[in-house]
């Protein structure tokens, strides 16, 4: 089994900023705390482990834990922003903290940036990424089973299911959902 870790690790994960043609995704900060909080609504948060949150303190709360994280070199951390528009469209996230373990990928995105094909290429954009500062063998993406929009999306990138790693985890309300596990090689 190949070694997870870091490539490199002097100031990548905090100024890391990562750009496509069609978006780009900028280290998260306190900037565009108002835009992060409006737009994580219970709509996109459904398939989530983490529900909105009430408070714009709360929600600055996250963003600088977020940002710890990144500077503990932890986790990269990304808001997403439309190029054609600027608009801010949602966030990102890889975790890559356990020197054994997998790195493990997740983002949303805005209801109205959702379907258009703004999935795709942030995945794509994260893989260019992860392909150039983590050293591993697969990556990790897990997804509520009734996430048919994801599923769709990871059958299409090429993510193979695990069919034996089924897990039951209790979200921020309590309430039990059924994770399916997707593993995608380098």
């Amino acid at each position: 089994m190949q070694q997870t870790g870091l490539r490199q690790t002097s100031g990548l994960l905090l100024n890391r900023v990562i750009d496509t043609p069609k978006i780009t995704l900028q280290p998260i900060s306190l900037e565009f705390i108002s835009e992060i909080h409006s737009g994580y609504t219970h709509e996109v948060a459904k398939f989530l482990y983490a529900q909105p949150c009430k408070k714009l303190s709360d929600t600055a709360r996250r963003i600088e834990f977020a940002i710890e994280q990144m500077r503990l070199g932890l986790q990269s951390n990304f808001q997403i922003r439309d190029n054609e528009t600027d608009s801010f469209i949602g966030c990102a996230n890889v975790r890559h903290h356990k020197p054994k373990s997998p790195p493990r990928l997740a983002f949303w995105l805005k209801e109205e940036w959702q379907h258009r094909g703004f999935g795709t290429e942030t995945y794509m954009a994260l893989k260019k990424y992860i392909d150039s500062t983590l050293i591993y063998e697969f990556l990790v993406i897990k997804i509520l089973d009734e996430n048919i929009a994801a599923k769709h999306l990871l059958k299409k990138i090429g993510a193979k299911e695990l069919d034996e790693i089924f897990m039951l985890k209790i979200n921020e309300h309590g309430v039990k959902n059924r994770l399916i596990t997707y593993r995608i090689y380098r």
